[in-house]
Order: C-alpha cells, then sequence, then structure tokens
C-alpha cells in the first residue's frame, strides 16, 4: 500500500511540475538550438533502482521555516525550479550544491521517448546498458537493485528521491547564544535537536527476512524516517541521506530573540573510492 501511495504522490508531483513549468517564461531561443525532443517534455521512465541520483555534497544551504532549520544539497538545476515555484526564495540557486550521479541522461532517454512519445504515463521500462557509471556501481553497492520504480525525468532533469553516497557520522549544532540553562553559549545543541527526511531508503533497502531475503523485493513497503536525535548519530551514522532534511528543535530557546546557528556536518569516506568529504559549516538565523 504504502509504495502505491508513493507511486500517486510521484504522479501527481510530475503534473503539477509540468503545469508549473509550462507557465514559466521560455528559455532563450540560443538555449534551445538543437535540444532533443525528449528534453523539452516531461517524462515518467522505470528503473529497478530506488534512487534517481547518487550525490555527493558539495556545499551546506540552510534556511529555515516554522522556527525550525531547512537545509538541501539541490544541484543547480533543482534550485532554479524551485525558485520558480517561490517567489520569496532568497538561497543562493547560482552555487552548486551537490554533484549529482544521475541513472542516465536526456541523450539516452531520446529512444524511449521516440518509442513512446505520446505522454508522461506512458511509462518504459530503461535499458541497462543505459544506465550510467557511476550511478549503477552505488546502486549495487547498497542494494538499490531490484524494486521496479517509476522516475520522474523532465526539462530539468531528476526531481526527486536523490540519496547521498557518504555517510554521515555527525551533524552538530551550535548557537550563537545561551540557548537555555544547559545549553550556553557555543556548546552543542545536539541532544535537543531532531534530525528528519522523508523516506527511510536505507533500511528499506537492507531490510530482509529470517532466510535472507531482501524483504523489498516481494513487498514494496517502505517506511517513512523516523526522526532522530543528533546526539544518537555517533553510534548510528545515517546512510542515504536525502537531498533535503530538516533539523527539529525540542523546544525553544529560553528568551525570545534572534538566534544563529552553526550546523557543521562530518561526513565517512566514499564507500567505493574511499575519498574523504569535507563540508565548510553553514549558518543560519531564526526569530523565537
Amino acid at each position: 500500500m504504502k509504495i502505491i501511495l508513493f507511486k500517486i504522490k510521484l504522479l501527481l508531483f510530475v503534473v503539477f511540475t509540468t503545469i508549473i513549468l509550462s507557465s514559466c517564461e521560455d528559455k532563450s531561443s540560443s538555449e534551445d538550438v538543437d535540444r532533443p525532443k525528449a528534453y523539452n517534455i516531461d517524462y515518467l521512465i522505470s528503473t529497478r533502482y530506488f534512487a534517481d541520483s547518487y550525490i555527493t555534497p558539495e556545499k551546506a544551504n540552510l534556511s529555515s521555516d516554522y522556527k525550525n532549520i531547512i537545509g538541501h544539497w539541490y544541484s543547480i538545476e533543482l534550485k532554479k525550479l524551485i525558485c520558480k515555484l517561490d517567489s520569496t526564495s532568497t538561497e543562493d540557486y547560482k552555487q552548486e550544491d551537490a554533484k549529482y550521479n544521475k541513472f542516465t541522461d536526456v541523450n539516452r532517454l531520446q529512444k524511449y521517448y521516440e518509442k513512446n512519445p505520446i505522454y508522461i504515463f506512458n511509462e518504459i521500462e530503461i535499458e541497462e546498458t543505459d544506465v550510467l557509471s557511476p550511478f549503477k556501481e552505488y546502486a549495487e553497492y547498497y542494494g538499490d537493485t531490484a524494486h521496479i520504480v517509476p522516475h520522474f525525468f523532465g526539462e530539468l532533469g531528476h526531481l526527486h528521491h536523490n540519496v547521498c553516497i557518504n555517510p554521515v557520522l555527525t551533524i552538530d549544532v551550535t548557537c550563537n547564544k545561551d540557548f537555555d540553562a544547559t545549553h550556553p553559549k557555543g556548546t552543542k545543541l545536539n541532544d535537543i535537536i531532531y534530525y528528519e527526511q522523508h523516506l527511510d531508503t536505507y533500511n528499506y533497502l537492507q531490510n530482509k527476512d529470517n532466510i535472507g531475503q531482501k524483504l523489498y523485493l516481494g513487498s514494496g513497503d517502505i517506511e517513512e524516517f523516523t526522526p532522530r536525535k543528533l546526539s544518537d548519530f555517533k553510534d548510528n551514522p545515517l546512510y542515504l541521506m536525502e537531498s533535503e532534511y530538516h533539523l527539529i528543535f525540542e523546544h525553544e530557546p529560553i528568551e525570545p530573540g534572534t538566534y544563529e546557528f552553526t550546523v557543521k556536518f562530518t561526513f565517512g569516506p566514499d564507500p567505493l573510492t574511499n575519498e574523504p568529504l569535507e563540508i565548510a559549516p553553514a549558518t543560519v538565523s531564526i526569530d523565537f
């Protein structure tokens, strides 16, 4: 049932973004020259991979909403869409926040469009020869290889489920003021902040029954992510972090005012190349 709801939400998202993009102003004619037909439409294609992209973060981009911290690792293409949807956005959409390893590209997609160009709901499974490296290698490493899932592929590329290659070892949050009696200025707030994202992809892919068979092969069930305190990360790293996440405060500071928070991520190395990953700390202000 949950995977069915997931697919319904995806289809609704496709329709919504199609309407939004068609209402936005056209790009310059110089950008339209020699563009493949498949690049001009919103399209669904299915794969045996749950993720759309395996990403490597490059810069933390933080904002606030409802007195909590919102962060993301969006590619520049996705951030352009977000700025179209939100005219009040002040995010630095020119800054590339992550490297996206996508499962295919628009040139390989062209032949699927030519086979079935009628509309977005005419979904075709992609051929394995059109799955790109290193996406395929990361998918195989994380066991993301055996559940047929529809993917939205449109004008701005992959716009749905993007997960981080590197494990997140810690997320440390500090404040420029005394937050409460037990959290003076500069001390970690990890024990009163929860990490939250949409889906628990890693456990979905790793879950097995008592004879070692992966449960998702038959059930297709995927749970929503259960929020975790940042203080729990030390003994339990986060795998397959999504491209958008929330940091939720357990309670507000003892005094009203504007507080500036610094968020520092510590990542484990790339599981295939063993390359280290360091991201500069980022700051965000919140009015309480």
